[in-house]
């Protein structure tokens, strides 16, 4: 279904912003930016969560004891508008302690509109077996298909689709290779459309209500204020009743002003801005209207920012510190004054943008690095940026959707791309292939003499061509996960070059050379390669702000000296990983690394294989480098295998 009629007012208003160039963001939160505030509020939620948990519990029980029935079905589906809170029920039902202790595996799976078949089938079959050789391959989707059904079988699972918007992932996808599973295995799915749900022949239907407004009020009192702040909260309340009353008792909608209200200072006038804003008048649609009035409230970077996110595909994880790497070489991501590195900036962009509920914490996530981004949030910010971004999902052809049109920013999750359709768009500056995307590279690279981001995660690319050297603007080039082998030698001609990363490329085994001349390297990955070893010089690198999986090397036969001495001089490094630290003696190898000298210090990561025969020398050595880094580190990590 097509959403963009939704957004038509916008191109009347997007270009004349009002934002107000207020002062930077202040959290009124006194525990800090590392709350997540709970999305849960009435006993309405409550009830229906006892009430379907106790249904699938139920369900499950009968079915596991009737060994006869070993269909697997759609047990309940979840219906109701985008922002309503279907999710967040689903999510409740999914973490309960009870429905976690009933079935050996639990699935969770966010679909697309578009839905990319083998990487819906990797998804499921990474939930079930971890440990498949399958998993992060591209393997056919026959092959694929077998492969899942193997893994569900004897077990009991839940499975959870969330945003069904097709009844074919299932009834044509999933519902054979997964019906060999456990007697008493299930289904939940929500969906806005009542007949997906019908078509999918879910046996029980629950129709999410909308918040009634003292529940609106209860949600977005937890959004903008701590428990302590009662007092403030009686002078607002009338004007927040009234703000919650254009929410239409969507939770989304709450949350989206929450967030802009979290920004604001707490005196009436302010409030009474957000309530007359102009952006309520413009459609009845409630929702896209919070939704644009927080975004004509961000600044201007964080607006570019913001819509740079909507073009990441729904099923792909990119980590808070790669999106903001994004930003960085985009040129968003700017401190005219010097006094911040652009990394920290730059997250503080990101923590703003969650704050401000525009993008949410993945919670299948632990550490909070991964970010998703709400269908209707989505659908705004793609729409707002339709002129010069783009995002090509499978099911859609990378032809009609491009036609004669010109973009900057172009994303593609596709098994198949036409390179002739790509070659014309001269004027691009991010580029990123994802998953199972087939890109021929060597015929495309000399064509894109602007590109500033080539993000190729999990593409399906096994050669960088010797043109990606001739891309003088890149600052990003992000090859995480991909069959690579080899980098090209001249890959020191790309001075502007910041962010590199090789991460999980498993055949990759040597960095070439005139790497020590990228004076502008800020951040380098290389954990999950077959790197053994760093060119000298590589100290010479002065900007680095991150390196991860720099390996520990014996630098010659002679005397031993270690390649951790290569450290010593980079002073601005704050995110660290040491890798194969059972190679180093202890002394000045490791003092030569001079890491209390760091002035940047954040997270460091230690790893070790130990072995008996260096197993006191490994003690040894851990022992100088936590005595030599004590003072000023904070070790993220610490690995013996």
């Amino acid at each position: 279904m097509q959403r963009s009629k939704h957004f038509d007012f916008i191109s009347k208003v997007v270009g004349s912003s009002r934002y107000l160039h207020h002062k930077a963001v202040k959290y009124h939160r006194k525990s800090g930016s590392s709350i997540i505030r709970s999305d849960i509020v009435g006993e309405k939620v409550e009830q229906d969560t006892r009430m379907l948990v106790n249904y699938l519990l139920n369900q499950g029980d009968t079915r596991a004891k009737c060994l006869d029935i070993s269909t697997v079905v759609v047990s309940t589906a979840i219906i109701g508008p985008g922002g309503i809170g279907k999710t967040t029920l689903a999510r409740m039902i999914f973490n309960d302690s009870a429905v976690e202790e009933m079935f050996d595996k639990r699935i969770w799976l966010s679909v697309n509109q578009d839905v990319d078949e083998t990487d819906v089938l990797q998804r499921v079959l990474a939930a079930l077996d971890g440990n498949s050789n399958l998993r992060g391959s591209v393997g056919d989707k026959d092959q694929l298909e077998c492969a899942v059904k193997c893994a569900a079988r004897h077990k009991k699972f839940l499975l959870v689709m969330d945003d069904v918007w097709s009844d074919s992932i299932w009834n044509e996808l999933l519902r054979v290779p997964l019906n060999d599973g456990a007697p008493g295995s299930q289904v939940l799915v929500t969906t806005r459309n009542h007949g997906v749900a019908c078509r999918m022949k879910a046996q029980s239907f629950h129709h999410t209500d909308k918040l009634n407004p003292e529940d609106c009020w209860s949600l977005l009192k937890k959004v903008v204020f701590n428990d302590e702040d009662k007092s403030e909260i009686v002078g607002l309340e009338d004007i927040g009743m009234d703000i919650v009353k254009r929410c239409d008792g969507l939770p989304l909608a709450v949350k989206v002003v929450g967030g802009l209200l979290l920004s604001r200072s707490r005196r009436r006038g302010a409030w009474m801005d957000i309530l007359d804003h102009f952006a309520w008048s413009l459609m009845s649609d409630d929702l896209n209207n919070a939704v644009f009035l927080s975004y004509e409230e961000l600044s201007p970077p964080l607006k570019q920012c913001f819509l740079q996110c909507s073009l990441i595909p729904k099923s792909k994880v990119i980590r808070r510190r790669t999106i903001v790497q994004m930003w960085i070489a985009e040129g968003f991501v700017r401190d005219d004054t010097g006094s911040q590195l652009p990394e920290d900036l730059g997250i503080e962009y990101y923590k703003e943008l969650i704050s401000r509920n525009l993008l949410e914490y993945d919670t299948q996530i632990k550490d909070q690095s991964g970010w998703i981004m709400h269908d209707v949030v989505r659908s705004f910010a793609q729409y707002v940026i339709r002129d010069e971004g783009l995002l090509v999902n499978e099911g859609k052809s990378i032809n009609s959707s491009v036609g004669n049109l010109k973009f900057r920013r172009l994303s593609v999750s596709k098994k198949e791309v036409d390179c002739g359709y790509l070659q014309k768009q001269k004027s691009l500056r991010t580029l990123m292939p994802f998953g199972t995307t087939k890109v021929e590279l060597k015929f495309l690279l000399n064509k894109f003499s602007y590109l500033r981001v080539l993000h190729l995660q999990d593409a399906d690319v096994t050669e960088l061509p010797e043109s990606v050297c001739d891309l003088c603007h890149l600052r990003y080039l992000g090859l995480e996960g991909t069959g690579i082998t080899t980098i090209p030698r001249g890959i020191g001609n790309l001075k502007f070059l910041q962010h590199m990363a090789f991460n999980r490329c498993k055949m990759l085994m040597q960095l070439p050379d005139s790497i020590v001349k990228l004076q502008h390297l800020m951040s380098l990955d290389i954990r999950g390669t077959k790197i053994s070893s760093i060119v000298g010089g590589f100290g010479n690198l002065q900007n680095l702000v991150q390196l991860w999986g720099f390996p520990t090397n014996l630098q010659d036969n002679i005397d031993d000296s270690c390649s951790l001495g290569e450290l010593g001089s980079l002073s601005k490094v704050k995110l660290l990983g040491i890798e194969g630290l059972e190679k180093a003696f202890a002394g000045s190898m490791v003092t030569g690394a001079k890491l209390s000298s760091k002035a940047h210090p954040q997270s460091w990561s230690l790893d070790a294989a130990v072995c008996s025969k260096k197993t006191m020398r490994w003690k040894i050595t851990a022992e100088s480098i936590i005595h030599e880094s004590k003072r000023c580190l904070m070790i993220y990590a610490l690995h013996l295998a």
